[in-house]
């Protein structure tokens, strides 16, 4: 398994860590602030380095937490990102059409890949759970006589709506990864 070098981000918040750390721990001078800094990053990662550019982005993640816990930060959890399988192209072509009125397409059954940006989407609208059960039973609903979300076509048909609410309270953002137009 390849190792990614260190990001950028990591070294700026290394250099400045370890700036506000020595400040207050240790009595150095600046020609010796270096070979400390350096000491001090090969004790806690277990190897002999002669630049922070020698450490791996993991690394350096470790050596900015401990850096932070030194100086009194408090040490975020680390962002993790959901791998997602991509569709085939029927999968694809159902999540973008299925539900719409004419549609002779066989009905697929939701799963919860296609129930998450619906729940993401309430929460952005700052709905709890029961306010948007409440929508989905109102005559304003998308769904007009049931209020679960069973079929992908009925996850589509709430995901437009939202999108509609979410576009006119000014709170729509595109998915950056997206490069098609959106439904």
């Amino acid at each position: 398994m390849a190792t990614q070098q260190i990001s950028d981000g990591h070294l700026r918040a290394l250099h400045t860590l370890f700036g506000i750390y020595a400040a207050r721990a240790l009595d150095l001078t600046s020609s010796d602030l270096r070979q400390q800094r350096l000491k001090w990053a090969a004790q806690n990662i277990g190897r002999e380095i002669t630049s922070f550019r020698d450490l791996t982005d993991a690394e350096a993640g470790s050596l900015v937490d401990l850096l932070k816990v030194a100086v009194g930060q408090e040490v975020s959890a680390p962002v993790r990102r959901r791998s997602r399988r991509p569709r085939s192209r029927q999968g694809a072509e159902a999540c973008g059409l299925e539900g719409r009125q004419g549609d002779e397409r066989p009905v697929s059954i939701a799963t919860a890949e296609d129930l998450a940006p619906i729940d993401e989407m309430r929460q952005r609208l700052g709905w709890s759970r029961e306010a948007f059960d409440g929508w989905l039973r109102s005559p304003s609903s998308p769904l007009k006589s049931s209020t679960a979300l069973r079929t992908l076509a009925d996850c589509n048909r709430v995901r437009w709506a939202l999108k509609q609410m979410l576009k006119r309270a000014g709170l729509w953002t595109p998915s950056a990864k997206r490069n098609r137009r959106a439904a």
